[in-house]
């Protein structure tokens, strides 16, 4: 019988013990991830209030970005994708927590990275757009003062000029 004991229940004891030692640490991995899911949707809703209240909708709507995000496929608007945006970035800042917490580190230090390497990612975002509405602007120009001066070839002179900004910006 001592030997049925030692080979079934002590392992058996060792698996129970484990198991409930784990399950504060996941209850609170999960807690962090409820938290981080509404802290971000209120900031997010803050972040869209924000830009409704400055009318961001209508100023992309002049400079083209809105044309520039339907062109990419993208359906919401402008003050849409932004507080999407916020709300992701705020939501994997409480994912790395999580994931502290059930220490796996691995997951958080690559989540870091992608965290850290968000601010960059917007902003060559912004200044890829703008380079494309520039661009946009520039070719409209060069189009219209090349055919009010009779250049031959004036659309492979306007797509020059846009082209050549978005190489500079991209």
């Amino acid at each position: 019988m001592h030997l049925i004991k030692k080979a079934i229940i002590a392992p058996f004891r060792e698996v129970i013990y484990g198991v409930s030692d784990a399950i504060p640490v996941i209850i609170a991995a999960i807690l962090w991830l409820v938290v981080g899911n509404i802290v971000a949707k209120i900031v997010k809703n803050i972040a869209g209030r924000g830009l409704d209240v400055i009318q961001f909708d209508d100023l992309s709507e002049k400079l083209g970005l809105t044309s520039l995000l339907d062109k990419c496929g993208v359906t919401a608007g402008p003050s849409e994708v932004i507080a999407t945006l916020v709300y992701w970035l705020i939501f994997l800042l409480f994912i790395v927590t999580a994931a502290n917490s059930l220490g796996l580190t691995v997951v958080s230090e690559l989540l870091g990275r992608v965290v850290a390497y968000m601010p960059a990612l917007i902003v060559a975002v912004f200044v890829v757009a703008i380079g494309i509405l520039l661009g946009t602007f520039v070719e409209g120009v060069v189009k219209r003062e090349a055919d009010a001066n009779h250049v031959a070839s004036s659309g492979l002179l306007s797509k020059g000029c846009k082209y050549i900004i978005l190489v500079f910006a991209s």
